[in-house]
């Protein structure tokens, strides 16, 4: 829980099985009991709401119940081949990530540059790599 998670410590947590929650804590001090309720997106001192947040994505609530994103993953893949082998439809039990809406700028310029040696790996055109002046 904080203000702000880096990515990297974000991404962890997630692997981890954590909740990370970013929110307002301008009105908490050092050892308040602070009551979350993740599902409703409060944290309660006092019996008052004194942040309200949002977590990023639902999914997270199936991370943590599975232990971690890995054991999500597998768990959804075993869960779904097991499904179809016995004729059975397909299980409302996970949530499903939504699809980020399309804002046409496509990739900023250090995803780009940091792509570059997987398309070479790919085999695909990588005569030049990209530079600061080609964009």
């Amino acid at each position: 829980m904080g203000s702000k998670i880096a990515p990297i410590f974000y991404n962890t947590m997630e692997d981890a099985g954590a909740l990370p929650i970013e929110l307002d804590v301008s009105k908490m001090e050092h050892g308040d009991v602070v009551e979350l309720q993740p599902y409703a997106g409060k944290a309660i001192k006092n019996g008052e709401v004194i942040a309200e947040f949002q977590v990023k994505s639902d999914v997270l609530f199936d991370e943590v119940r599975a232990g971690g994103r890995i054991p999500l993953i597998i768990g959804r893949g075993l869960t779904t081949k097991a499904r179809e082998s016995l004729g059975l439809p397909a299980s409302d039990l996970f949530r499903l990530p939504t699809q980020p809406v399309d804002s046409g700028k496509g990739f900023s310029w250090p995803r780009r540059w940091s792509a570059a040696p997987v398309a070479c790996r790919r085999g695909r055109a990588c005569a030049r790599a990209p530079t600061a002046s080609r964009r």
